[in-house]
Formats: C-alpha cells, structure tokens, sequence
C-alpha cells in the first residue's frame, strides 16, 4: 500500500523508474548470464564470499568492456 501511495508522485515516479533501469538490469543479468540462480556453497559467510566474488567478476567484466579511443 505505501508504494502505491509513493508512486502516485510523478517526482517518485520518475525516480523510481530510473532506479529500476539501473539497479534491476545489474542483478537480471548476473542471475540469467552467469548463472546466478543458484550458490554452490552452503552457510551464509560462505554465500557471502561467492556473493562478492560473483559482484567483483561482474565489476571487472565491466571494466575491461570499456574501449578508449
């Protein structure tokens, strides 16, 4: 009900939406390309590590992406 109530603002609409684009895209395409669904340990400090190892190989993916003319 409170989202609801915040995006009836077209100032939180427009942030929002460029919110969704940003941040939602990162997290879609480390679940569908690098087969994020899914940890291949156990334990929360475990799934903690593969997190940031997963978030940093994403970060260096990006990094050696960019072309400098």
């Amino acid at each position: 009900m409170e989202m609801r109530k915040k995006l009836q603002n077209p100032k939180s609409r427009k942030i929002y939406a460029k919110r969704f684009s940003s941040i939602e895209g990162v997290f879609g395409a480390m679940k569908g390309s690098r087969a994020g669904n899914r940890f291949m340990t156990k334990g929360l400090e475990k799934v903690s590590l593969e997190w940031s190892e997963r978030c940093s190989a994403h970060n260096i993916g990006k990094i050696c992406g960019f072309r400098y003319i």
